[in-house]
């Protein structure tokens, strides 16, 4: 691969930083968080075509926090209904849940589960 030793660096410091990887007897070892990361997630649909619907209000200080939801949102197989409204008719909300408290995001983001009706 052509990675270059410096975005590898800043990916391996970004990764510690974030709470990823941590050092221990001088070797990078990965944190549990870093673990539940790498698992491959495979959620299952909603039964009665329920969604899970994640609405977001994060202050433009923290615009990282607020690219790295939308990232996350995407991974779990959310689509944006509207600025800030993002849905998904899969079961991500355990998983959801640990990562918004995992970034300390729980006071700008409300979780709902629904039934569409009409």
């Amino acid at each position: 691969n052509d990675y270059r030793a410096a975005t590898l660096q800043g990916s391996y410091y970004r990764a510690i930083k974030n709470g990823l990887v941590e050092i221990s007897d001088g070797m990078p070892r990965l944190t549990a968080d870093g673990k539940r990361r790498l698992d491959r997630y495979q959620p299952q649909l909603l039964p009665n075509s329920a969604a899970v619907l994640l609405i977001f209000d994060i202050p433009e200080s923290h615009r990282q926090l607020r690219n790295r939801l939308r990232a996350t949102l995407r991974e779990l197989y959310f689509t944006q209904v509207q600025q800030s409204v993002w849905q998904t008719e899969y079961d991500v909300i355990e998983y959801l849940t640990e990562t918004i408290q995992a970034e300390g995001l729980e006071e700008y983001v409300q979780i709902y589960e629904a039934i569409r009706i009409l």
